[in-house]
């Protein structure tokens, strides 16, 4: 399960995943509905390269190679067309606009008091 942070800056939200070992091409990243996923697969090095020999005789497997998904609700007053997605040494950056005040934003109401 790949560590998250999330946090908002400038108008933006942002999900930063750390995914060490996984190749940007066995990562997906969805949205639907106002749900941001993140799907992978870390496999082991030796299967991503096709080169695992029957013979090979293995003393310690403690790194674990399987398929990961996280989902998180990022709301529906975003930009899903400017939506940008960066992965570099191991860390996928997902960058989601805002647009604008959201429609539902919570309002304080102020309440009188009667005597």
């Amino acid at each position: 399960m790949p560590q998250v942070d999330i946090r908002e800056t400038g108008g933006n939200q942002e999900v930063v995943a750390e995914l060490p070992g996984v190749e940007c091409e066995d990562i997906g990243v969805t949205l639907s509905h106002g749900v941001l996923t993140i799907r992978g697969e870390k496999k082991t090095e030796a299967s991503s390269r096709g080169n695992e020999k029957q013979n090979d005789t293995w003393h310690a497997i403690e790194r674990s190679y399987e398929s990961f998904m996280r989902s998180f609700s990022v709301g529906e007053n975003i930009d899903a067309d400017k939506i940008m997605a960066d992965f570099t040494n191991g860390v996928l950056k997902i960058t989601i606009p805002h647009l604008g005040q959201p429609k539902n934003k919570a309002k304080k109401i102020d309440i009188s008091e009667k005597k």
